[in-house]
C-alpha cells in the first residue's frame, strides 16, 4: 500500500466514527486509488503526478464520506460512552498497578516484621487476585453497558490492535493465535516464578517483558 495514499485516505476519514460500512468504503477508496496510481506510473508519470491524479479520480468524495457521520444525538452518545469507558479503564489500570504494588509491599513487610515470607506472599497474592477481579469486572461492565445504537461505532476499540493485521496471511494467522493465549501464559509464568523464588518485588518485570514481546510480534506481523 502506498504510504501517501494511506495517509490521504486516513485524513479523509479522520472525523468518521468506526463502522463496518465506513471501513468497507475506506478500503474500496484505497484500492481504487492504488490501482489508479499504479496505472499512472506504468504510463510514465512521476510519483507526484500519479498521486495527484489518483486524488482527483475520487471526485466529490467528501460528500459521500459526510453521509457516514451519524446524527448529533448518536455522536453525543458515542462521546459519553467513550468517556465512561475511559474512566472505567483508568480505574482498572490503577487497581492492577496497586495490586502489584501491594505484593511488593507485602514481600518487603515480611522481611521488616520478621514474618514468614511464604504466608505473607500467599496473603498478598489472595488480595492481589481480588483486586484484579474487581478491575476486570469494571472492564467487563464497561463493555456490557454499550448502548445498542452506539455498538456499530465502538467495535474499533475491540479490534484496533489488530486493524493493520491481515489475517489471511501466515503472519496474520500467527498473530491471531498468539494473542489468544499469550497473556494467559505470561500470567501463569509470573505466578510460577514468583512462588518459586518469593521475589515478588522483582518478578512483576515479567509483565513488562511480556508487553515488549507483544509489541514486537505485532510490529513484525504488520510488516
Amino acid at each position: 500500500m502506498n504510504v501517501k495514499i494511506k495517509k490521504h485516505v486516513d485524513t479523509l476519514f479522520s472525523e468518521v466514527p468506526y463502522s463496518k460500512k465506513a471501513m468497507e468504503l475506506k478500503e474500496e477508496i484505497m484500492a481504487d486509488m492504488e490501482a489508479h496510481y499504479n496505472d499512472c506510473i506504468s504510463e510514465g508519470k512521476t510519483e507526484q503526478e500519479a498521486f495527484r491524479s489518483a486524488c482527483e479520480s475520487l471526485g466529490d468524495i467528501e460528500s459521500v464520506i459526510e453521509n457516514l457521520i451519524p446524527e448529533k444525538d448518536i455522536m453525543e452518545k458515542i462521546d459519553r460512552y467513550k468517556r465512561f469507558r475511559a474512566i472505567m479503564t483508568s480505574i482498572a489500570v490503577f487497581l492492577y498497578i496497586a495490586g502489584v504494588a501491594l505484593i511488593v509491599a507485602m514481600s518487603s513487610l515480611s522481611t521488616l516484621m520478621g514474618k514468614d515470607p511464604t504466608v505473607m506472599s500467599i496473603l498478598g497474592t489472595v488480595i492481589f487476585l481480588v483486586i484484579c477481579a474487581v478491575a476486570t469486572g469494571l472492564i467487563i461492565f464497561s463493555r456490557m453497558t454499550i448502548p445498542q445504537e452506539v455498538v456499530p461505532y465502538i467495535q474499533k476499540s475491540a479490534t484496533e490492535d489488530r486493524a493493520n493485521i491481515d489475517t489471511s496471511t501466515m503472519r496474520g494467522r500467527f498473530y491471531k493465535a498468539f494473542t489468544g493465549s499469550f497473556w494467559t501464559i505470561v500470567t501463569i509464568i509470573y505466578f510460577i516464578v514468583s512462588f518459586a523464588t518469593h521475589s515478588w518485588g522483582v518478578t512483576w518485570i515479567i509483565f513488562l517483558i511480556g508487553a515488549a514481546v507483544d509489541k514486537s510480534v505485532k510490529a513484525f506481523c504488520e510488516e
